[in-house]
């Protein structure tokens, strides 16, 4: 975990030296410009975090200082995820144990670097902070039975709700192209990673970009 804080600290403060060389190697190629982008994302399931299997939504928008540096802000809604395990003791009792996240949602703050494949198509990677939320319900239903082993009609369900929170790396590694003839419209297709031990888990993203 220090290992990428001091990773990311050095490209930080890196990035002014690196975009001045780049903006004076490319100012008649590229100028600054700001862009919004909205994404598909597909998620598989990560009880660690509280994910479930599915599709998701991302949206966001950053600006390029040059042809190779920039900052993006994206907030990601993530997939609900609910797992349920049954057992059941003959002599005594029976029940049901439930596990839900919902409202989950987490918001980065990437550096991107790009370098261009051809004339076209760029490779791009990103690496920053995610801040991430979700709601945790935690719920326990047990049937009371007899000893002979028939059911009782009292049942009890016990639970409890709590917010879970934290901060995490997250990197990002995709290509870009442009969508059809558009000068400002693009196609971005990336695969996501948030690098936390309490918050690994992974998803794949596709959408459209707008610069402006």
């Amino acid at each position: 975990m220090k290992f990428f804080i001091c990773l990311i600290s050095a490209l930080v403060m890196s990035l002014p030296v690196f975009a001045h060389e780049a903006t004076k190697e490319s100012e008649q190629y590229f100028s600054s410009n700001w862009y919004f982008l909205i994404e598909g994302s597909h998620y598989t399931e990560n009880d660690d975090r509280g994910v479930g299997d599915g599709s998701g939504i991302r949206y966001g928008g950053g600006i390029q200082f040059n042809k190779i540096f920039g900052l993006e802000l994206a907030i990601d809604h993530v997939p609900e995820y609910e797992a349920s395990y049954e057992f059941d003791d003959v002599s005594r009792r029976a029940g049901k144990y439930v596990d839900k996240a919902e409202n989950h949602v987490y918001s980065s703050l990437l550096c991107t670097f790009r370098v261009p494949i051809d004339e076209t198509v760029d490779f791009v990677w990103k690496l920053g902070l995610s801040s991430y939320r979700y709601d945790l319900f935690m719920e326990f239903e047990n049937d009371h039975r007899t000893n002979n082993g028939e059911d009782e009609s009292n049942r009890s369900i016990l639970g409890y709700k709590k917010d879970e929170s934290g901060v995490t790396l997250a990197g990002s590694v995709g290509v870009e192209f442009p969508f059809g003839r558009s000068e400002n419209l693009s196609v971005e297709v990336s695969l996501t990673r948030l690098l936390g031990d309490d918050s690994a888990g992974a998803s794949l993203n596709a959408g459209l970009k707008f610069s402006f």
